[in-house]
């Protein structure tokens, strides 16, 4: 295959976004579109090899895989290696737990899968795991496995009925990707399109297609033609960095823009345009040879500092750690990826047992240190207590509400019915009432919606235009069929009638600001079903992470005063007025834990946090929580 400098200089331009979004730079928001970039290039040259093989009459299957081997593992795991002894000293028992696990999903290309089952991209302590990136390898790894298997099969049917096959795959997988992403359909697998193959194969295809077309279909276009194409393809790319951010459905038809202009460029940046000779400037290049490895460094870095330093890093810190990457990057590219590209330096054999070996010895590393919930017992009991509130508790978090889900309130039962409705800081309420036995109190129901699309009950039509693209349909929301539509309840009565039956409504998310000039009427309706709500306010910790407990705190400092943000207390003084203008009561969670309205404490006795990721409260936290409400209802018998 004849070797094209554009393609490194685009690769270049797929890496750095990634790299700008991932360190958290506002210009970037839709930098992440790099790995979309990454897949069509990835789709155009695998297939440009194996139909060239294969044309030939001379592919074997073992010798891909073996090139793909020599390609990704080395510097893969020489990342991976050298990463296991910061985690190992700078990560608590819980994310030195999780990081085991995400060395062995990575190991067996599979770490789309456990990222996909942990949470989605954009959650709160995605920036905090060193190895997330890796989910982009595990889709084109599976790709690789399957691809090749797939032409083997269909190649004989000759290239008009393949090329069909690949077309039916490829709207197939957009209409997924666009359908579950857009329009919430599979709810429960919504991350899902974020993560796996089959709504990620159409990206790939299109670089496959282009392989195709310029192996089989090509016909001489004008200078002018590609000049123009070339260009185009170039500002849909920096047109997607700019202007897509963490709320654009992704992957879905807007995906389109980035990808078709990489494959734009693919095929029209030829030799005379100007965005050949852009994409062929030697610096461009040379980042773009090293963009793997610069991709495989930055996450580990940017994971690790914020452990060890702060999550609110400077940016020109975050410029020095880019600079690192790319330092790094070369090191392991001279040093490690050309070497073992080498067939005389690095036999077939001598790949075999680097892979298996390296695969194996990676999977009990990762075993080894998930098993032992990240070495927990090295730490003194009362430390190996607090750790434990973070081990599975994004497990733990859900269960309670789970367990309560939509469930019928007694009529039998004296205690009060209580729904609580709300997103992940809904569940901390169920959790606090559990905990702290105030459900002698309260027979529960509950009903579980989504932070981003919003805590709110209106129609669909009022939100469309300012709430998130990617909830402007979700189906099994309040502000959706689930609700209202021209004040008539719809699609759910099971949801209405408890809402009617309840004693009384807690209502409770991580409020965002867009949604405040909603309440007001989102709250008024709900009281044309019950008129008994009560309207928490969120809760917002310092403490992000275990690993920054470890590295910052430790039994000393948790009981350290620490400056509630002004951007909280605004937040709270607004959903306050709301409550009181529409007549439903207000509690504000974090006055009752830190009965102050300036500072508050991560723990109160030193026996554990009360948060475990600046929200969401921690088992201790929900009892500690749960005992304060209950005081709280006791002394203001209104509230």
């Amino acid at each position: 295959m004849k070797y094209r400098s554009e393609i490194d200089g685009l690769r270049a331009l797929a890496v750095l976004p990634v790299i700008f979004f991932h360190a958290g730079f506002e210009n970037f928001s839709g930098g992440y579109i790099g790995v979309d970039v990454f897949f069509v290039i990835s789709g155009y040259l695998i297939t440009t090899i194996i139909i060239n093989e294969m044309g030939e009459d001379r592919f074997s299957l073992s010798t891909f895989y073996e090139r793909r081997a020599r390609r990704i593992l080395p510097a893969l795991f020489f990342v991976m290696a050298i990463s296991i002894p910061f985690a190992i000293f700078w990560l608590a028992p819980s994310d030195l737990k999780d990081y085991g696990q995400s060395i062995v999903s990575t190991a067996t290309f599979s770490s789309n899968f456990l990222f996909w089952l942990e949470s989605g991209y954009f959650g709160t302590a995605i920036e905090f795991k060193p190895l997330i990136h890796t989910w982009s390898l595990a889709v084109e790894e599976q790709y690789y496995i399957l691809f090749p298997i797939f032409l083997l099969f269909t190649w004989h049917l000759g290239l008009r009925k393949l090329i069909t096959l690949l077309l039916i795959i490829f709207f197939i997988s957009l209409f997924l990707a666009h359908i579950v992403s857009v329009y919430g359909v599979f709810n429960r697998v919504i991350t899902g399109s974020f993560y796996l193959i089959p709504t990620r194969a159409w990206e790939l295809l299109i670089g496959v297609f282009i392989a195709i077309y310029l192996k089989y279909y090509k016909t001489k276009i004008p200078i002018s033609i590609n000049q123009t194409l070339s260009i185009l393809g170039f500002f849909m790319i920096i047109f997607s960095i700019s202007f897509f951010d963490k709320n654009t459905p992704f992957p879905s038809l807007y995906t389109l823009i980035p990808t078709l202009g990489t494959g734009l460029l693919i095929i029209s940046a030829v030799p005379k345009t100007i965005m050949h000779k852009i994409l062929s400037i030697k610096q461009l290049v040379f980042i773009g040879l090293i963009s793997y490895s610069a991709y495989l460094w930055h996450q580990p870095i940017f994971a690790f500092a914020r452990h060890k330093i702060s999550n609110e890093i400077p940016d020109s810190v975050f410029l020095f750690f880019t600079i690192l990457s790319l330092i790094l990057a070369y090191i392991s590219w001279r040093w490690v990826e050309r070497p073992f590209r080498d067939k005389n330096k690095v036999d077939r054999r001598g790949v075999l047992n680097f892979s298996v070996i390296g695969i194996l010895v990676f999977i009990v590393i990762g075993s080894v240190l998930s098993i032992s919930d990240g070495f927990i017992k090295k730490y003194e009991k009362i430390e190996q207590d607090i750790y434990s509130d973070f081990i599975n508790l994004g497990v733990w978090n859900p269960q309670n509400m789970k367990s309560v889900n939509m469930k019928k309130f007694n009529p039998t039962d004296d205690r009060k019915k209580l729904l609580i409705i709300g997103d992940s800081y809904a569940e901390d309420l169920v959790n606090a009432i559990n905990e702290s036995g105030l459900n002698n109190k309260y027979q529960l129901s509950a009903y579980r919606m989504s932070r981003h699309c919003g805590v709110l009950y209106l129609e669909r039509e009022i939100l469309k235009s300012f709430q998130p693209n990617s909830c402007s349909s979700q189906p099994d929301l309040f502000n959706e069929r689930d609700f209202y539509n021209n004040n008539v309840p719809i699609n759910n009565p099971k949801l209405i009638s408890l809402i009617q039956e309840a004693d009384e409504i807690w209502i409770q998310s991580a409020w965002l600001d867009w949604q405040i000039p909603f309440m007001r009427v989102s709250l008024q309706r709900l009281k044309e079903l019950n008129s008994n709500i009560v309207l928490f306010a969120s809760k917002k910790f310092k403490i992000k992470s275990a690993s920054q407990y470890k590295n910052h705190y430790g039994l000393k400092g948790l009981r350290e005063d620490f400056k509630i943000p002004e951007s909280q207390n605004f937040l709270t003084r607004q959903l306050h007025e709301t409550a009181i203008l529409t007549g439903v009561r207000f509690i504000d969670p974090m006055y009752i834990i830190c009965e102050s309205k300036l500072t508050c404490k991560h723990s109160f006795d030193g026996k554990g946090i009360i948060s475990a990721d600046s929200g969401h409260l921690t088992p201790y936290g929900a009892r500690y929580f749960g005992n304060k409400l209950e005081e709280f209802f006791l002394n203001n018998e209104t509230y």
